[in-house]
């Protein structure tokens, strides 16, 4: 095996504690692990501890961070300054605002360029609306990958600093050498945004195994009843909104059940609870706000349900992380999700923006004690056959070998 340099580069990057299974560390330690040197760059937040050193050593990944600026930025290069050229620079999020510089820098030294979108749906060019992005038609024709697709979309909506912005995210795109889709889905935007398929591999994302934890019971809390779980951000896209809108019919079946959502987002918390008092609901709804990993391990362990109503996932690492943990999933039959889910194999799939059907799927989960251990056993084999790391790097180190084969003028 041929050992190679990469540099990871994303929004989140590496961290020691916070966001294990982002796709970012997680590559980069799989990478490491196989004796690979790796490093990392990524947003520099001094509001967040995990993301605010310039400089670290992360699990032996040269970690380095610089605040977001799309090019030119000092930063950037200031970040990059000391660094040996990589083999391979591997890319990740479409939003990225490093895009720009790291294309530029990469070719002024023949480094060959790996993209991964990671849901290009997130793109605010491509779509109306980010959290209910098929809510309308994507507008694969509002993207400026040259200057006189600069000047078209000006025309069209003349505000110099969006438009420089657009050009500046995507005509860095024409300068990657292959792209990663982690889902069919993936691979038809890419495709339609005028990417070569024989430039695409479509290879999903993974998860690492969960570290070994005591459960902390304590976040519990004395609930008794089943326990419907929800770990997400508070946004309308992760639609927890749905959740509440379907507890009534869950309870009227379960009237002993707990509905537990794990995130932490004040304003958005204070309008799920009004809802759910004027649907008589909130004495059954408990936030749990952050926890520890050993208290979401004892959440996990409880639950009799993890439900995930999105209304659109980039991929749906939680939807791993549910099978991971051996918890019955609910979750919703939108794209992505229907190639990571079989419906009524390794989890229950349910129309979008419906909550009569949700609560149909959940209140059927909890009333049946042998689909929820059919579930979870298919939903560890799913895991097990379809998203195993030795197997998906194997193929990423392909593709690296691909990119570094073609060359570039």
């Amino acid at each position: 095996m041929t050992l190679l340099h990469v540099l990871v580069a994303g929004i989140g990057g590496v961290t020691a504690d916070f966001a294990p299974n982002w796709p970012e560390p997680v590559l980069a330690r799989a990478l490491a692990a196989r004796g690979h040197r790796v490093s990392a760059l990524g947003y520099l937040d001094p509001g967040n501890p995990a993301m605010a050193s310039a400089r670290s050593v992360v699990d032996g990944i040269d970690v380095r961070r610089a605040r977001p600026a799309i090019w030119p930025s000092a930063r950037v290069a200031e970040a990059l300054r000391d660094l040996p050229p990589p083999d391979i620079i591997h890319l990740f999020h479409l939003r990225n605002v490093f895009v720009a510089n790291l294309v530029r820098w990469a070719r002024q030294r023949h480094i060959p360029v790996i993209h991964s979108p990671v849901g290009p749906f997130h793109d605010a060019y491509l779509v109306d609306d980010r959290e209910r992005p098929y809510a309308s038609a994507p507008h694969y024709d509002r993207l400026a990958y040259d200057l006189p697709g600069l000047l078209r979309q000006f025309a069209r909506e003349p505000k110099p600093r969006r438009q420089l912005t657009n050009y500046l995210l995507h005509a860095p795109l024409r300068g990657v050498d292959r792209f990663v889709a982690s889902s069919y889905h993936e691979q038809e935007i890419l495709q339609r945004m005028g990417v070569p398929p024989e430039t695409i591999d479509v290879i999903p994302l993974w998860i690492t195994p969960p570290p070994t934890l005591v459960p902390d019971d304590s976040v519990k809390n004395g609930i008794d009843g089943p326990l419907i779980l929800f770990i997400g951000q508070l946004t309308v896209r992760k639609g927890a909104d749905l959740l509440i809108e379907a507890l009534p019919v869950i309870l009227a079946r379960h009237p002993a059940a707990v509905c537990v959502i794990v995130s932490h987002n004040p304003e958005r918390q204070a309008q799920l609870v009004a809802r759910a008092a004027e649907l008589d609901v909130a004495g059954n709804l408990r936030f749990a706000g952050r926890v520890t990993e050993a208290q979401k391990l004892a959440l996990m362990r409880a639950a009799a349900c993890w439900v995930i109503p999105s209304r659109y996932e980039g991929f749906g690492l939680p939807l791993l992380e549910a099978m991971q943990a051996g918890v019955p999933l609910v979750t919703t039959n939108i794209p992505v999700i229907d190639e990571i889910v079989t419906d009524n194999e390794d989890g229950l799939l349910v129309a979008p923006e419906n909550p009569q059907a949700l609560a149909y799927a959940v209140a059927r989960v909890l009333s049946d004690a042998h689909l929820r251990t059919r579930l979870a056993a298919a939903g560890r084999r799913t895991l097990a056959d379809r998203f195993a790391e030795d197997h998906l790097l194997t193929r990423v180190l392909e593709t690296y070998a691909r990119a570094r084969g073609a060359g570039r003028p």
